[in-house]
C-alpha cells in the first residue's frame, strides 16, 4: 500500500523524467536542425575557419599595331592583404607598409584597424616589395598571421605617351577605362580563376595540405589599325606645332580612306598612361581654367577623346561637302561661274567673303573652292533648297555617331527648324552653324574622296586567340551607304588638288607631290556668341590626289601668334604629315596579314627609355622581357641608351645609362636622333632647359655629350628635318 509519501515521490519522480525527456526532446530536435536544415551554413563557417580562397586575376590580352609591334600588355606583381583582427601593433604595421609600399599613414592606419576580415592594402605591387614584406611579417610560424601576398596583374605600356586616346588605360580593378582597354573589355580581359589553401589556427597556410587551383584565363589579343612608325611621325610634328604655335590643343588623325581605318591620331596636350591620374601640366595650363580645381573632373576633362568627343564648327571644310552635293544634283559644274562681289546680301543681312571690302569677281567652281568664297557656295545652297542640302548633310553622317570604335562619341549640332531660317541655311553652306567631332568630318571628306562610300571608321583590325595564336574576329570594311557617284568624287579630288597647290606654303615646300586638300578656318562659338580672336584652324588632306592612300585631319584649336588661319597654320602641319607617312608608305614591301593566316609572330620593339625614371623603366623591361644592363646611379633618370626602337631579340641586352636626380651637375646627354618632344622632355627630366630651333630631328647641341652641366642651365638645340 502507498502512502502519501510515496505517491508525491513517485509524481516528482514522473516530472523530473518528463522535464528531462523535453529537454532531449529540444536538444534532437536542436540537433536535427543544426545537422540538417543549417548543415551548409555551419559546414561553410567550418571551411571559412580553416580555408582562403584568393582570387587570381587573369592576364588580359596584349595589344598590337598593325604590324604586330606589342603597345600593351599585363605582367604579374602582387597584392597585399591584411586581416585587422589579427594584428596587435596596428600604429606600428601602418606605419612599416605606409613606408614600405608608399603610401599615406593614415589611410593604411584606416585599413589595418577596420573591422572587416580582410582588407586588401594595395594592389599591383612589385613583387620583390612583395617578398620582402612576406619574409618581413610571415617567417615566425607560431604567431598569428596578419599579412597575405596574392598574386596580381599590373598592366604596362610600351610608350606611356603613345596614342594614349586610342589605347585607353585599365582602372584599379583592371577593367578597361577608356580607349579600346574599355570598347573591347570583354575581349582583353580574361576569366580569373581562384586558389583554395588550408590554414592553421594562428591563420597560416598549411604547405603539405590540399590545395585547389582553377588557373586564369588570359583574354584574346587584340591587333589595331595603328601603324606605329606613322603614330611617332604625327606625334613628333604634333608637338613641334603646339610649340610653335602656342595653342590650347593639336589634334591630328590619319586614315586609309579607301578602309576607314586609323592610322595614326595624335592629340597634345594629353595624358600619361603609367600614371592617368595625375593631370598634366601642360593640360592644365591649355585646357583648364582658374576656376577648375576638382581633381575628379579635371581628370574626366583630360580623359576625353577629342577625336570623337570634341564640338566645332567646321568652316570652310565644309565646302566641299557643298560642293558635292550640287555637283552630283547638277545644280553646278566646273564650267560654271560664280560672281563675288565681297558680299551677298541674304534675307535682308550683308553676309561678307572673306575678302571683304575686296572681292573674287568672276570665278569657276573650282576657283570658288580654292578662294574658300562664301558667297559662291551661298549661292549654291540656295540653288539647291533645304530638302536636298539637308539630305547630303545627313547622308554624309552629320547628326549621327558614325560608329568608331572607341569611348565617348557625340553626335554632334545640327537645327533644323520647320520653318527654315534662310540666313542660318546658307551660312551652313560654308560650315558655319553645325557643330561636328573631327571623326565626323574625317569619315565626310574621307567618303568624297574615296568614290563617294560612306565608311564605319575602325581602330582595330583583329581579334586573335591568346593561346592558339589564331584569328577569331576580323574587322573588314564596312559600308553605310553610297553618298556620291564616282565621278563626282574624281571632280572633287581634282578641284581639291588645284586647291591646295594654291596654298603657298603647301606649293612651296611640298611642290611635285601629289597632295589635295581643303583648309577651313571657324571663329569660336561659346555661349551663345562668336568669340572674338580665337579661331580653330583647320585642313583635310590627302595623298595620292588622284587615288587616294592617305588621308588627315588636322585640328588646331585657338593658335596664338601672327598667324591663325588654316591656310598657314594647319594646312602646312597636314601636309607635313602626308608627305612623311607617304613616303613611308611607299618605303614598304606590303604583305598584309590575312585572317587566313595561323601564324601572327608578335614583335617587341625595344622602347625609347631616355627621360624615364629607372624603376619605371626596369618594370617596363622586366614586363616585356628585353634584358639590360645599368651603368651610373642605380636611380635616377636614363640620359642614354643604346639600342632603341628596334626590334628585340634573344640574347639583345640594352645598356641604359642612369643620371642621378641630385643636385649635382648632370651629365650632358647626346641628343642625336631625336624628335622636339624627346629632346624637351628628356632636358627637363634631368633640369634643364631646351631651348628649341627649328623643327625635326637634332642636328646639333650647344654642349657636347658627357659634359657636366649645372642643373637650370640653357641648352640651344638645332633640329632640320630629313629629306
Amino acid at each position: 500500500m502507498r502512502t502519501k509519501n510515496s505517491r508525491v515521490a513517485e509524481r516528482r519522480i514522473l516530472g523530473a523524467f518528463g522535464i528531462i525527456c523535453f529537454v532531449f526532446m529540444l536538444l534532437i530536435i536542436r540537433l536535427v536542425y543544426i545537422q540538417i536544415i543549417q548543415a551548409d551554413e555551419y559546414t561553410q563557417k567550418q571551411k571559412d575557419l580553416i580555408t582562403y580562397s584568393s582570387s587570381i586575376t587573369a592576364s588580359r590580352g596584349d595589344i598590337y599595331d598593325r604590324n604586330m609591334n606589342i603597345l600593351a600588355k599585363d605582367a604579374t606583381c602582387a597584392r597585399i592583404v591584411v586581416y585587422p583582427a589579427n594584428i596587435e601593433y596596428p600604429e606600428d604595421i601602418a606605419g612599416e607598409l605606409s613606408e614600405a609600399l608608399q603610401m599615406n599613414y593614415d589611410d593604411v592606419y584606416k585599413m589595418v584597424t577596420s573591422d572587416s576580415s580582410e582588407v586588401t592594402i594595395k594592389r599591383r605591387v612589385d613583387y620583390m616589395t612583395a617578398l620582402e614584406l612576406d619574409k618581413k611579417y610571415n617567417s615566425d610560424t607560431k604567431s598569428k598571421q596578419f599579412l597575405a601576398v596574392f598574386e596580381d596583374k599590373k598592366r604596362y605600356y610600351t610608350d606611356p605617351e603613345f596614342a594614349q586616346y586610342i589605347l585607353g588605360f585599365t582602372n584599379v580593378d583592371h577593367e578597361g577605362a577608356y580607349g579600346v582597354e574599355a570598347e573591347y573589355n570583354s575581349v582583353l580581359k580574361g576569366i580569373d580563376g581562384v586558389e583554395t589553401v588550408i590554414k592553421d589556427a594562428n591563420g597560416r597556410e598549411i604547405e603539405s595540405l590540399t590545395q585547389t587551383k582553377v588557373e586564369a584565363i588570359q583574354g584574346s589579343n587584340l591587333v589595331l589599325t595603328i601603324d606605329s612608325i606613322m603614330q611617332y611621325y604625327v606625334e613628333n610634328i604634333v608637338y613641334e606645332a603646339y610649340l610653335e604655335n602656342k595653342p590650347k590643343r593639336v589634334i591630328v588623325a590619319v586614315s586609309d580612306p579607301d578602309t576607314g581605318e586609323i592610322l595614326a591620331y595624335s592629340v597634345y596636350p594629353g595624358y600619361d598612361l603609367s600614371d592617368p591620374w595625375t593631370v598634366t601640366e601642360d593640360f592644365k595650363k591649355a585646357m583648364l581654367s582658374k576656376t577648375d580645381n576638382d581633381l575628379s573632373d579635371n581628370q574626366l576633362e583630360m580623359w576625353k577623346n577629342p577625336l570623337t568627343s570634341y564640338i566645332y564648327e567646321p568652316g570652310s571644310t565644309f565646302k566641299i561637302i557643298t560642293t558635292t552635293a550640287a555637283l552630283e544634283e547638277n545644280i553646278s559644274s566646273t564650267s560654271r561661274y560664280y560672281n563675288c562681289a565681297g558680299y551677298l546680301t541674304v534675307g535682308g543681312v550683308r553676309i561678307k567673303c572673306d575678302v571683304y571690302p575686296g572681292r573674287h569677281g568672276s570665278q569657276n567652281l573650282a576657283d570658288a573652292v580654292s578662294n574658300s568664297c562664301n558667297p559662291a557656295m551661298m549661292k549654291i545652297a540656295m540653288e539647291m533648297g533645304p530638302d536636298i542640302f539637308y539630305k547630303y548633310i545627313y547622308n554624309y553622317g552629320f547628326a549621327m555617331p558614325t560608329g568608331i570604335d572607341l569611348d565617348g562619341e557625340e553626335s554632334g549640332i545640327l537645327s533644323v527648324n520647320q520653318d527654315v531660317n534662310l540666313v542660318d541655311f546658307v551660312t551652313l553652306a560654308f560650315g558655319q552653324g553645325l557643330g561636328v567631332t573631327p571623326i565626323q568630318m574625317l569619315q565626310a571628306l574621307n567618303t568624297a574622296v574615296n568614290g563617294g562610300e560612306l565608311l564605319v571608321p575602325r581602330v582595330a583590325k583583329y581579334v586573335v586567340d591568346s593561346e592558339t595564336n589564331e584569328v577569331t574576329t576580323e574587322f573588314g570594311r564596312e559600308v553605310i551607304r553610297r553618298v556620291i557617284s564616282e565621278s563626282t568624287s574624281a571632280t572633287i579630288r581634282d578641284i581639291m588638288h588645284y586647291t591646295a597647290g594654291n596654298n603657298n606654303t603647301i606649293g612651296r615646300y611640298y611642290k611635285g607631290m601629289k597632295i589635295g586638300g581643303k583648309t577651313g578656318t571657324a571663329q569660336k562659338f561659346e555661349n551663345g556668341a562668336y568669340l572674338s580672336g580665337k579661331y580653330v584652324a583647320s585642313f583635310y588632306g590627302m595623298i595620292p590626289y588622284d587615288d587616294p592612300e592617305l588621308s588627315v585631319m588636322v585640328i588646331v584649336d585657338e593658335p596664338s601668334g601672327t598667324f591663325t588661319m588654316g591656310g598657314s597654320v594647319a594646312a602646312p602641319l597636314g601636309a607635313k604629315i602626308l608627305k612623311s607617312c607617304y613616303e613611308y608608305l611607299c618605303s614598304l614591301d606590303i604583305n598584309e596579314t590575312t585572317s587566313d593566316s595561323a601564324e601572327m609572330s608578335a614583335k617587341v620593339l625595344i622602347p625609347d627609355l631616355r627621360g624615364k625614371e629607372l624603376a619605371d623603366a626596369k618594370e617596363l623591361l622586366d614586363a616585356l622581357g628585353i634584358k639590360f644592363e645599368i651603368q651610373g646611379s642605380e636611380n635616377g633618370v636614363i640620359t642614354s641608351q643604346s639600342p632603341m626602337l628596334v626590334e628585340y631579340t634573344e640574347g639583345t641586352e640594352i645598356k641604359l645609362v642612369v643620371s642621378e636626380d641630385s643636385n649635382a651637375p648632370v651629365e650632358m646627354p647626346d641628343l642625336k636622333g631625336m624628335s622636339v618632344s624627346q629632346a624637351s622632355r628628356l632636358l627637363d627630366s634631368i633640369g634643364l632647359v631646351c631651348n628649341v630651333n627649328g623643327g625635326g630631328i637634332v642636328k646639333s647641341q650647344s654642349v657636347k655629350a658627357g659634359t657636366p652641366v649645372e642643373r637650370g642651365s640653357v641648352i640651344d638645340v638645332y633640329f632640320e628635318y630629313l629629306e
